[in-house]
């Protein structure tokens, strides 16, 4: 397998914004009011990507021979508040690599924990990951979401 995880830069905003909106749309936008996907969508733009990640956060790209296969961003320090994997290349362990790597590098910073609001679809692949539900589903903005929790172990 030939996989680099690179931060997010301004040649492949657009391309991974594609990404994310495809895999949105295939998988977790039946879980979504129109309000919610609309309010997605603005949130996936690709300069809004680039704000976020040049305020602080951390988006990484996974590139599979040659083509982006994921992405995962971490904002204010410890929320995941985007992870994908395009869904021609789930289920080969790209999501599992961009989880470790963003850990390591969040784990610098002397964080101990990481949250996300899971979407209903994802709840499950959080929970593969080690993430522990925090309270029942909430909904805000036409999205219903899963409070769970990440202890960084050293």
């Amino acid at each position: 397998m030939e996989l680099t995880i690179i931060r997010l830069n301004d040649l492949m905003a657009d391309e991974v914004s594609s990404m994310i909106a495809e895999t949105f749309d295939s998988f977790v936008a039946k879980d979504f009011t129109l309000e919610g996907i609309d309010s997605f969508h603005e949130y996936i733009l690709p300069q809004s990507l680039l704000d976020r990640q040049n305020l602080g956060g951390l988006t990484l790209v996974a590139i599979y021979n040659d083509s982006i296969a994921g992405m995962i961003e971490i904002i204010d320090n410890n929320q995941l508040s985007l992870f994908y994997v395009a869904k021609e290349f789930q289920k080969l362990g790209i999501g599992k690599e961009l989880f470790i790597e963003a850990v390591r590098r969040v784990k610098n910073n002397h964080l101990d924990t990481l949250t996300v609001k899971a979407s209903l679809f994802a709840k499950n692949v959080y929970s593969k990951l080690g993430f522990e539900r925090t309270s029942e589903p909430v909904s805000e903005k036409g999205m219903t979401t899963v409070p769970m929790v990440y202890y960084i172990h050293e």
